[in-house]
């Protein structure tokens, strides 16, 4: 049985695979990076027998993003019709587009694990939209989301934003194509020095709070960052 773990909650997609994982008991688990493996890697792994002849979980990561290939589409094909008693389950930190799922997959068991949407409009707003309304979606975020988590999340947003600025879409191969245009076109609304000054501020609110050097909780310095922007 082959299942497919995606989505942008990395979170709860992790708990998801740590809760397949527990389904399965007295299994010999085999861990595959799927950015790295090859058919010939994979294939003979797969193809060989326990050494105790037990049952096997086997559990590949970020193998459907990135870069698309003809050796990943060979993978792809070999895992679809795959003919084994033992368990496959494939975990992607995003979210994969439903027509590469539909085309290679079409019998595994898709488990999508999907942010609110009203996170990605804010953090997408970001350089575009005036600092009352960022901070009106921060507050309504609020409502739902640690600010933990927002944090983190306007922390990578910056980080893919810088090298979207810097290299352009081609530098950013681990995304799908239309997230990299998506940042893309998201950088052009700064220049690249405003860019790294607001990923150092990030990084110098997040020592604040971690150094308890501040009185201030984390929200409300993301606040003072956001009238700042």
């Amino acid at each position: 049985m082959l299942t497919i773990i995606h989505g942008d909650d990395i979170s709860a997609s992790r708990n998801k695979l740590i809760e397949e994982k527990e389904k399965e008991q007295n299994v010999e688990i085999i861990h595959f990076d799927g950015s790295k493996i090859t058919i010939a890697d994979f294939s003979l792994s797969l193809d060989s027998v326990s050494l105790f002849k037990t049952k096997r979980l086997i559990i590949i990561e970020n193998l459907l993003a990135g870069h698309f290939s003809k050796e990943k589409e060979e993978i792809f094909i070999y895992l679809d019709k795959l003919k084994i008693s033992d368990r496959i389950i494939i975990w992607e930190g995003q979210e994969i587009n439903s027509s590469i799922l539909r085309k290679y997959f079409p019998r595994a068991k898709i488990i999508l694990c999907k942010l609110p949407t009203l996170i990605f409009k804010f953090l997408d707003s970001l350089g575009r939209e005036s600092s009352a309304n960022l901070l009106l979606s921060f507050h309504q975020i609020l409502k739902k989301q640690e600010a933990e988590f927002i944090f983190v999340m306007m922390l990578r947003q910056f980080r893919y934003l810088l090298v979207a600025k810097d290299l352009g879409p081609v530098g950013m191969t681990f995304l799908s194509p239309w997230q990299s245009q998506k940042f893309a076109k998201q950088a052009a609304f700064f220049t690249m020095e405003e860019i790294v000054s607001a990923y150092r501020n990030l990084l110098a609110l997040e020592y604040k709070v971690k150094s308890g050097t501040t009185p201030l909780s984390l929200a409300q310095l993301i606040d003072i960052f956001l009238v700042s922007l």
